[in-house]
């Protein structure tokens, strides 16, 4: 799929990357990755609280185009999976109409999954004992577990139209079920994807934010569209889903049809 629609999800990529990229590279240096990541170069004075402001400022913005863009992704997904030309401009117009929806599912599931095992690490760090550190490592299971069980929150809230908490409920009980073949399959494009981002990083790595900007061109789409074929595997196997069903999904999603019970 992403070698065969690989110009129009480049340019959907492109379209929120390049800017934020080139901005941030313009507002803070050819090291603003590193100084966002909060590292401080060597030789370099430290990020004032002024920066600081700014580049949180930046990751925010950037966070809300990395969304609206993952959503133009997924659809642009579905319409392939369903035998159709990607539109830019629909894919856009989708995601960002359901953007408020997408948000508030992907910060809900981040902070299910993420605040328990945040207080692990905080406890193993303050007390440095063997039970700090067991009960990180079984908090780190119960976090890899969330995340499985609410990962397809953001596409149910975009394909299916679902609110935020609808969302969340949608992923849990789609999951229900499949969690070790779900977690399998997660693990594998990671894994793939993972090896392609150190590749470009290392291709990247002698032109500052050359790396990130094609880690955002490549790497971004090609974990959205992972995540986004598992979904569908899954709404496939236990609702019978087929590209059918996806295309009259997607013409409601778009607006080219009436919008009936869910």
């Amino acid at each position: 799929m992403y070698l065969r629609n690989i110009v129009s999800i480049t340019i959907i990529a492109a379209v929120v990357t390049v800017p934020l990229v080139v901005a941030g590279v313009l507002a803070f240096g050819p090291e603003f990755m590193t100084q966002i990541a909060g590292v401080v170069p060597e030789g370099e004075a430290p990020v004032s609280t002024g920066q600081m402001w700014g580049l949180m400022a930046y990751v925010l913005l950037y966070m809300l185009g990395f969304l609206a863009m993952s959503g133009a992704i997924a659809e642009a997904a579905g319409q392939s999976l369903a035998g159709r030309g990607i539109s830019i401009g629909r894919s856009y117009a989708v995601s960002l109409r359901r953007l408020p929806f997408m948000l508030g599912a992907s910060l809900f599931a981040g902070l299910v999954a993420g605040f328990p095992l945040s207080l692990a690490v905080a406890m193993a760090g303050a007390t440095g004992s063997i039970f700090g550190y067991v009960f990180l490592g079984l908090t780190a299971v119960l976090a890899i577990y969330l995340v499985v069980r609410l990962m397809f929150a953001l596409f149910a809230a975009l394909f299916e139209q679902k609110s935020t908490v609808e969302a969340i409920i949608r992923s849990w009980t789609l999951v229900s079920g499949a969690i070790p073949r779900t977690f399998a399959l997660l693990l594998s494009v990671g894994l793939v994807v993972g090896a392609i981002q150190l590749g470009l990083q290392s291709i990247g790595a002698p032109l500052p934010g050359l790396d990130a900007l094609l880690v955002s061109l490549v790497v971004a789409p090609l974990t959205v569209i992972g995540d986004v074929l598992i979904y569908f595997d899954l709404r496939a196997r236990k609702e019978g889903h087929n590209a059918e069903s996806l295309a009259a999904e997607l013409d409601v999603l778009s607006g080219e049809a009436p919008q009936t019970g869910q």
